[in-house]
């Protein structure tokens, strides 16, 4: 991993902080110089599956000598997101970035079902997590940022959502997961044109099937069931599965003086898979 120090004094938040591709991303902006504020329902990892990151997070950044806080956030409410912000700013004085990767996906854990057998309250659960969550992230973080001098690049603030390929290619069994992250997708274009005239990016990030994360893991259990990851990655043109790291390093770029002119855009980071869906269609 190579650094460049791209982020230094930037005021990051990252909700879903405390495992999979919200720690990577929180690790590697820390490592790019910015002060963290880690945000999750608790500060340890929320399944047995992560339980090898015995350090919280914003510990282990302290512990590198960096500066992260962790603020507790259930992100399907306003009152929540909006004191996240309040306490970026009391903490740091700006909110410069904000990671909108809090995700959950209940309907990964059962056996795959069609759309008329599917979990009404799941379906309500995911897309108030999921794409509320971001929601919130947004309107807040936008509220802030329109207060903030504009940096030398000219932004006042980027926010970044964080997608899925489950957003563009079907996914038997998952209508709440889908809808929540392809809505994501939808918002994320319509906030881009929203906020372009205060300076502040807008922009999505889309990982494919990436390893040590919770989601994966509930998949091999449910509409995976049966794969083994040597199978799932013999799919992949690059013959593996993604690394959180691998998301980590893409949303540098995005939320970096280097993407100051890049904005409503999706970015894919999948190994290649959606080539083969597409060329298969």
């Amino acid at each position: 991993m190579s650094t460049f120090q791209r982020l230094t004094n930037r005021v990051a938040i990252v909700t879903g902080s405390s495992s999979g591709i919200g720690r990577a991303i929180c690790k590697r902006f820390h490592a790019e110089g910015a002060f963290l504020v880690c945000a999750d329902l608790r500060s340890s990892p929320l399944v047995d599956s992560d339980k090898q990151f015995p350090v919280p997070t914003h510990e282990l950044i302290v512990q590198a000598g960096g500066k992260a806080i962790f603020v507790a956030t259930d992100v399907s409410l306003a009152s929540d997101m909006e004191g996240l912000i309040s306490t970026a700013v009391r903490e740091y004085g700006r909110v410069d970035i904000i990671v909108n990767n809090a995700a959950i996906y209940p309907e990964i854990k059962a056996p795959t079902n069609p759309i008329n057998a599917s979990s009404i309250d799941n379906f309500e659960k995911t897309i108030r997590v999921n794409t509320m969550g971001a929601f919130l992230g947004a309107k807040y973080a936008v509220d802030q940022m329109k207060k903030q001098q504009r940096l030398a690049c000219g932004v006042r603030g980027w926010i970044l959502n964080v997608a899925s390929t489950a957003a563009i290619v079907g996914v038997a069994g998952l209508p709440g997961y889908t809808a929540s992250k392809g809505a994501i997708m939808a918002m994320t274009r319509s906030t881009a044109i929203d906020v372009a005239k205060n300076g502040i990016i807008c922009n999505t990030i889309v990982p494919g099937f990436t390893d040590e994360t919770a989601g994966l893991e509930l998949a091999y259990n449910g509409f995976l069931k049966g794969l083994q990851p040597q199978d799932l990655a013999a799919s992949i043109p690059l013959k593996r599965l993604g690394r959180p790291e691998d998301i980590a390093g893409a949303a540098v770029f995005l939320v970096s003086d280097d993407a100051a002119w890049v904005t409503g855009t999706s970015l894919l980071v999948d190994g290649g898979s959606l080539i083969c869906a597409t060329s298969a269609a």
